[in-house]
């Protein structure tokens, strides 16, 4: 009885040890690690945001236009002066709106819609280049272009670039969070997004009955709400 058990124990302590000196050996092995790479592409969107040379703003002063379309749709106005209650939140300064321009290099633009800035730097989207409600934010000399497959589009560019740029967040007609300063600038872009969702009717009292607040919370409804 002894006999066996002490055969058994021998046993037990010889895979012990073998265990023991395989983990060992792994342990010691070289292993090819691959530092991460942060990539420029997040879920399918080209999202490049570096830090820029220009100020949109400097000591309470801007030398940048907003620059329309001269046929202007009351969507590009309305993102036009969201684009200005925004900054105005910021720093204290509107920028003037101006709807032709010669796009001389004395002048800068936020360039809203299809410009002839955005003309001229080929960023006008084509039909089904993006999903609904996409829009794309794109540097360009020293100026900046927001353009979107439709008019909700535009509006989100324009509060995406303020997230991005100013750290914006909209919580509440009540609730807004932005960075002040007297001094703002104007990062680079290559920059694409468009809501996962698209639709996205949330029936509660304050998207049925303040559309600023819905705009701002991304909550632009289907058609089928319209209806």
């Amino acid at each position: 009885m002894n006999k066996k058990f002490i055969r058994i124990f021998a046993i037990c302590i010889c895979l012990i040890l073998s265990f023991s000196f395989i983990a060992c050996n792994k342990t010691n092995e070289p292993t090819d690690i691959k530092e991460e790479v942060k990539s420029d592409v997040y879920y399918g969107r080209t999202q490049i945001i570096s830090d820029g040379t220009n100020y949109l703003v400097k000591d309470g002063k801007s030398d940048y236009k907003i620059l329309l379309q001269n046929e202007t749709s009351s969507a590009e106005e309305y993102a036009a002066s969201e684009f200005n209650i925004l900054l105005e939140k910021a720093c204290g300064v509107k920028l003037d709106i101006v709807h032709s321009a010669d796009l001389s290099i004395n002048t800068k633009y936020i360039s809203l819609g299809n410009t002839v800035m955005a003309q001229e730097a080929d960023a006008v989207l084509k039909v089904n280049e993006l999903p609904r409600n996409g829009f794309k934010i794109l540097s360009y000399k020293d100026g900046l272009i927001i353009v979107s497959m439709d008019n909700a589009g535009l509006l989100y560019g324009v509060y995406r670039f303020f997230e991005k740029n100013c750290n914006y967040m909209y919580y509440s007609p009540e609730e807004i969070k932005i960075d002040t300063s007297s001094s703002v600038s104007l990062k680079n872009y290559n920059f694409e997004d468009w809501p996962d969702f698209p639709e996205r009717d949330v029936y509660n009292a304050t998207t049925r009955l303040d559309p600023v607040a819905t705009s701002r919370m991304f909550l632009t409804p289907s058609i089928y709400s319209k209806w």
